[in-house]
């Protein structure tokens, strides 16, 4: 052992034990000897009051056992343990901002500088998030979709649709549609209060994905539910000069990628409920915000950026990310409040 100014100090009558691993210091023996150990939290500290009340020693809780290091080395070590407790606080908070994102793509994008805005990370080796025990419970997950992979945007888009819902929306909705472009993976959700409107959505959605992309849509994929298969719909495919590719009956797993997307938007909505104790009623708003963030997160079919930065073609930020269902409070407009009104609004956040 090395004191604080560097000095040695000797233990003598000690034992060896060859067949123990470690050393192991006795804190009654150390008593014997007139020295003092004190205890805080996850550190301990052996002080030689004969000498001045010298710190000979200190130590971290690991394992239920308190490992002792030399004291120069234990100051570098706190500075480094109270640096890496405050990157996993952070990482905690920034997991929950992201819609309880699994903490690996979390650290991806934070390492791979895939957004701007996110400080450094760093996963807790057991974290515990009831959120994610209740949103992600499942048995097994949908097969790798085989298909070739697009190669412009909107060569190839993946649609279906999700419900209908156990409880209505705030806005009297049920299902949700989503459009998903292959080559990105950037996904678009839109709201139905029937599945009829799938064809109105669907037209709103290529009027905007062709303007902005600058490119025509080839081929769209889906499963055979009546809402994709109307005549209507047909000949508007057949005129725009779009192919329209059908699963086979009872088959989901040929449209996997986005029976895999709606799996995770309503994985991630559920988490962001549930953490929050919102009603059901919010279910929209959430799934709304999952497809936002999704569209910002890591995924196995793009090499290093977002399905964002692949669709937009620049990085997004994430400064703005706040915790869905968090306290939020909204300006009142001056020629909506007289003299001595609140200039505020309390708020939830849902977007």
């Amino acid at each position: 052992m090395t004191t604080a100014d560097g000095s040695p100090f000797i233990l003598s009558d000690a034992l060896f034990v060859p067949g123990i691993k470690k050393n192991l210091l006795s804190v009654s023996a150390l008593a014997k000897v007139g020295l003092v150990v004190k205890f805080v939290d996850d550190r301990c500290t052996v002080h030689d009051l004969s000498n001045g009340d010298v710190i000979i020693a200190s130590g971290i809780l690991c394992r239920g056992l308190y490992k002792l290091i030399d004291y120069e080395r234990s100051i570098n070590d706190s500075a480094c343990a109270i640096q890496d407790s405050q990157a996993i606080s952070d990482a905690k908070i920034w997991h929950a901002r992201f819609g309880h994102l699994n903490f690996a793509s979390l650290l991806r994008l934070q390492k791979s500088e895939m957004v701007s805005s996110l400080p450094k990370l760093e996963a807790p080796r057991k974290h515990v998030c009831e959120g994610c025990i209740l949103g992600k419970m499942h048995r097994s997950s949908f097969p790798k979709d085989g298909s070739v992979r697009a190669t412009q945007k909107l060569q190839l888009v993946h649609s279906d649709v999700c419900g209908p819902m156990q409880t209505h929306s705030l806005g009297n909705y049920l299902y949700f549609v989503t459009f998903i472009d292959d080559f990105s993976r950037h996904a678009w959700v839109y709201p139905l209060k029937a599945k009829s409107e799938v064809f109105l959505c669907f037209k709103q959605f290529l009027a905007l994905a062709e303007n902005l992309s600058s490119c025509k849509m080839g081929t769209l994929r889906s499963d055979r539910g009546g809402e994709y298969m109307s005549s209507d719909f047909n000949a508007f495919l057949a005129e725009r000069g779009i192919k329209h590719q059908c699963t086979v009956p009872y088959t989901p797993q040929q449209n996997g990628v986005v029976e895999r997307k709606n799996m995770s938007l309503m994985e991630m909505a559920r988490c962001m409920v549930k953490s929050q104790a919102l009603p059901h009623s919010f279910w929209l708003e959430v799934v709304m915000c999952a497809a936002y963030v999704l569209n910002r997160c890591p995924t196995k079919a793009l090499h290093s950026i977002t399905p964002y930065e692949a669709w937009h073609g620049r990085k997004p930020s994430v400064a703005h990310l706040c915790v869905f269902g968090c306290l939020a409070y909204a300006l009142v407009p001056k020629q909506q409040r007289k003299n001595l009104d609140d200039k505020a609004l309390k708020c939830i956040f849902v977007l």
